[in-house]
């Protein structure tokens, strides 16, 4: 890789009050090809408290670029952009890497406050300049946002021509049609008695109308709220519109949702329709998932869709019970495997809506090619592959059955 020339620019973090490049009413909310200097416009860099800020705008490697930003530590992040409760957006840039890194979308309210549904994903280790392209949903609540890229292990990061526009859900659909032909085909064909507990769900998709969708859990939960799996039921269902509302904490489950009064701020002030609770976060125990039903039960008529957890790899997750659990690895195994049952016992007694997302999830790895570590970002979250994973999942699992085509 050519040798960078560096520029430094260590600045403060871009305060509240940064001007957004785009106002409300246009379409293009950001575009910035780095030829000027970045802090110019608002865009500034950081560190973490555990790392020495290592990040520079200067002349970029390789053609066609002529400058860039880099980060081998800490951060880049742009400007604030306004953005609306019901739109997406298509972030795109360019990048070369030395190793593999990050993207995110972080999102604020009025007050400036940081929202924790944000979006991550990564940007690919590459010896030449290569296009990234990517729709974010917006997040409610939020009047505001800016994009961040990271690096990892100190290998560098190069990133040019960033962009991010307002695009309509027809658009949403069609990026998502060419993302996914670049990944494996999902083959779900899920059971014909399926969706006995929601059933006026259901009938607002098929008949029409706004569907108030809130979905509480973890990480996991926002990274399928990530996927766009809306545009692609309101698809098949033209007359329906979703609305998604995330209710989600990091390493959150239902047996934090059950506590002080949390099922009313979380869940039932958005006065739902659908509640998808799911994730990996349940402490493998399926108690607190059947209080929290019946919470949600106590106060609203929402219908109620439990979801097991994906994505992370049930070594991951093994790990996780024997280093930070203090379990031996023979009871983290039992731990893990008593609960998927009770979990069925819960959701059975309950009677409630209930996707196998782990099972659907593992039957789709150990059927393709490609490695589990292609879909993900990191040891437990997925990429935009790993994503569009889950959002096909759910598309099949809402789409009309066979006697209804």
């Amino acid at each position: 890789m050519a040798q960078f020339c560096l520029g430094f620019a260590v600045l403060e973090a871009t305060v509240w009050c940064s001007i957004p490049i785009g106002p409300l009413g246009s379409r293009c909310l950001l575009n910035f090809d780095f030829e000027r200097p970045p802090a110019e416009s608002g865009w500034s860099c950081g560190a973490y408290q555990w790392e020495t800020l290592d990040a520079a705008w200067g002349e970029a490697p390789l053609t066609p670029r002529k400058r860039c930003i880099s980060v081998r530590t800490g951060y880049w992040e742009s400007p604030l952009f306004p953005v609306r409760t019901g739109q997406y957006h298509k972030l795109s840039f360019r990048s070369c890497a030395e190793g593999d890194g990050y993207w995110a979308v972080t999102f604020f309210d009025a007050n400036g406050k940081a929202l924790v549904a944000d979006d991550y994903g990564s940007v690919h280790q590459s010896a030449d300049w290569e296009a990234n392209e990517c729709c974010v949903p917006f997040t409610a609540g939020a009047t505001h946002a800016r994009v961040r890229f990271q690096a990892t292990d100190r290998k560098a990061l190069y990133i040019g021509d960033v962009k991010v526009v307002r695009i309509s859900r027809k658009d949403v659909a069609k990026w998502l049609d060419l993302a996914c032909a670049s990944i494996p085909p999902v083959r779900y064909a899920p059971a014909s008695d399926r969706w006995q507990y929601i059933p006026k769900t259901m009938d607002k998709l098929k008949k029409g109308g706004k569907l108030r969708l809130v979905m509480l859990g973890d990480s996991i939960v926002n990274d399928t709220r990530n996927s766009c799996f809306d545009v692609l039921i309101e698809r098949m269902y033209p007359k329906a519109r979703i609305e998604v509302i995330p209710a989600i904490e990091g390493g959150k489950g239902c047996w934090f949702y059950q506590q002080e009064n949390r099922v009313k701020s979380y869940v039932l002030d958005h006065k739902p329709d659908l509640v998808m609770i799911g994730g990996i976060s349940q402490n493998y125990d399926a108690e607190p998932i059947r209080n929290v039903t019946r919470q949600i039960r106590a106060g609203c008529d929402a219908e109620i869709l439990v979801m097991s957890g994906a994505v992370t790899p049930y070594e991951q997750l093994l790990d996780g019970l024997t280093k930070h659990g203090g379990l031996t690895k023979e009871q983290a195994q039992q731990k893990i495997e008593r609960f998927p049952p009770a979990l069925r016992k819960v959701v059975e007694e309950e009677k409630v809506e209930f996707l196998d997302m782990r099972e659907v999830w593992d039957q789709y790895m150990r059927t393709q090619e490609k490695p589990w570590g292609w879909f993900m970002r990191d040891p437990v979250h997925a990429n935009t592959r790993g994503k569009l994973v889950l959002g096909k999942i759910l598309e099949a699992y809402f789409a009309p059955k066979s006697c209804e085509r």
